[in-house]
């Protein structure tokens, strides 16, 4: 009997679901679900690490699962001495010290302030750069003279001259004229050296000293000179010389030889010169014996005045002269110089012109 209807393999493939109807329903579910998304909201809250979190802000991040650090995550930059944070702040503390060392510098009345305030009103500074560049060659000028030549005046020139003086023997020359004059003492032989050379033309007198070769160097203009050559020991006879051109001389002095006397006498002997030690010729010499000797018996004094006249070297000698007799000398007249022959056979006199008694 048959309450219901019978299923039949027809029935049940009649009324069975198929893949499409399937295809179907799923497509519009899942369409409808996408439609109303259920977004993660402050009430909704989030699950982090088996934990829900709720509120507008989640939590710092500690640990990370899972996570391979990088290059660079740990920033080992930070901690370095050089070129850390430390570092920085010190760099960035000077650069703060010295930009405010140079704001004082700008500020109205600061240092740089005052330069640029110089330079902006220099008025001052333009005038005495004008002034110099107008007075300073006048003075220069007024300072050379009007005859001033560079080839001759000036200091190189000068020097110049010296050097040649030296290079050719010469003590440094006297003058100024235009001819070179080379004066070579000796004494026939042999050159003197420290002999005083003098060149007088009128009132122009020109004086230098022979170095050890025995030369001296003048320069002078041409004129007729009288030569004069002094020197303790020696005698010269005074000439002239006449200059053209440069010139080149050597004149010969003569050693004085003193005249002796007795074995029992001494020869007195002087040369006379003038301050400026110039032989003087033709100077009358006085002495006067004043006393022999102590000791000395059965003698006396037959002529105890007696005079002599210098030669052209200023030279004169007094010969059969008692030895160490008490004297008195004198030239041309003048004061009295008193003295002691010497128990030898010369007497320089020179000893005590000068002295006064």
């Amino acid at each position: 009997m048959r309450n219901e209807a019978e299923i039949t393999s027809a029935a049940i493939a009649t009324d069975a679901i198929g893949a499409d109807e399937i295809a179907a329903g799923a497509v519009t579910k899942i369409q409808a679900g996408l439609a109303t998304p259920t977004n993660i909201t402050a009430a909704t809250g989030i699950v982090l690490s088996g934990v829900t979190h709720t509120g507008a802000v989640i939590p710092t991040v500690t640990t990370l699962t899972g996570h391979t650090p990088q290059t660079g995550d740990s920033y080992p930059i930070v901690s370095s001495v050089t070129h850390g944070n430390a570092a920085i702040k010190a760099e960035t503390a000077a650069v703060l010290a010295d930009t405010n060392e140079l704001q004082t510098d700008w500020a109205n009345g600061g240092r740089l302030d005052v330069i640029l305030d110089a330079r902006a009103s220099q008025t001052t500074a333009d005038a005495i750069l004008e002034d110099t560049g107008t007075t300073l060659p006048a003075t220069l000028t007024l300072m050379s003279g009007a005859t001033f030549n560079t080839a001759t005046d000036s200091l190189e020139a000068i020097r110049n001259r010296g050097d040649a003086a030296w290079v050719t023997g010469g003590g440094g020359g006297s003058g100024s004229g235009a001819y070179t004059v080379t004066i070579t003492v000796n004494d026939g032989a042999t050159a003197l050296e420290n002999s005083t050379v003098r060149l007088t033309e009128g009132v122009n007198t020109f004086t230098d000293e022979t170095n050890v070769s025995g030369v001296a160097t003048f320069s002078l203009d041409a004129a007729t000179y009288s030569v004069a050559i002094t020197k303790g020991g020696y005698q010269f006879t005074p000439t002239t010389l006449v200059i053209a051109g440069d010139d080149s001389e050597t004149y010969s002095m003569t050693a004085t030889v003193i005249t002796p006397s007795d074995p029992s006498q001494t020869t007195g002997y002087v040369t006379i010169y003038t301050g400026a030690h110039v032989a003087v010729a033709d100077a009358t010499v006085e002495i006067q014996v004043l006393k022999l000797a102590n000791g000395t018996t059965g003698s006396g004094i037959d002529d105890p005045l007696i005079s002599g006249t210098t030669n052209g070297s200023g030279y004169v000698e007094f010969t059969g002269l008692p030895r160490g007799a008490t004297y008195q000398v004198r030239v041309n007249g003048g004061p009295w110089f008193k003295g002691t022959t010497a128990s030898a056979a010369t007497t320089p006199l020179a000893g005590v012109l000068g002295l006064p008694e």
